[in-house]
C-alpha cells in the first residue's frame, strides 16, 4: 500500500517569522527616514536664522552708508544692540565697529556683526570701507 503525504497549503497567510522580519525591515527604514527628517528640519531652521541675521546686518550697513563720513564718529564700537533690544528680533545681537586703516587717510573700515545663540553661538559679519 502506498501512502500519500499530505502537504500543507501555504497560501493561507504569512508565518510569524515572515511578519517579524518584515516589521524589522520596515522599522529600520522608518527610523532612518525620521532621523533624516529631524536633521533636515534643524538645518532648515538654521538657514532661516542665518538669512535673518544677514538681512539685519545688511540693513544696518545701509544705514551706515547713508551717514556722512564725519557722522561715523571715532574708532571703536559705537553701537551695540544687545539681545532683547532689537525690535522684532530678541534673540539677536548686533554690533557695529569703526576703525581707521593704517597708512591711509580719509578712509574708515566698518564692521557689522550679528550674533545669536540657538542652538550654539553663531554670527554673521559684514565689512566695508567708507571714504570721505
Amino acid at each position: 500500500m502506498i501512502k500519500k503525504h499530505q502537504t500543507r497549503d501555504n497560501k493561507r497567510g504569512f508565518t510569524v517569522l515572515e511578519v517579524v522580519v518584515a516589521a524589522a525591515i520596515l522599522s529600520v527604514g522608518l527610523i532612518g527616514t525620521a532621523t533624516l527628517m529631524i536633521h533636515s528640519i534643524n538645518r532648515n531652521k538654521n538657514s532661516g536664522e542665518m538669512a535673518l541675521a544677514t538681512t539685519m546686518a545688511q540693513k544696518k550697513m545701509e544705514e551706515i552708508r547713508q551717514m556722512a563720513y564725519h557722522g561715523l564718529g571715532s574708532e571703536g564700537s559705537f553701537s551695540i544692540e544687545a539681545f532683547h533690544t532689537i525690535p522684532d528680533n530678541p534673540f539677536f545681537q548686533r554690533e557695529v565697529s569703526v576703525s581707521s586703516i593704517p597708512g591711509v587717510s580719509g578712509v574708515k573700515a566698518v564692521t557689522v556683526n550679528v550674533s545669536w545663540k540657538a542652538p550654539y553661538p553663531q554670527s554673521v559679519e559684514l565689512k566695508t570701507i567708507l571714504s570721505r
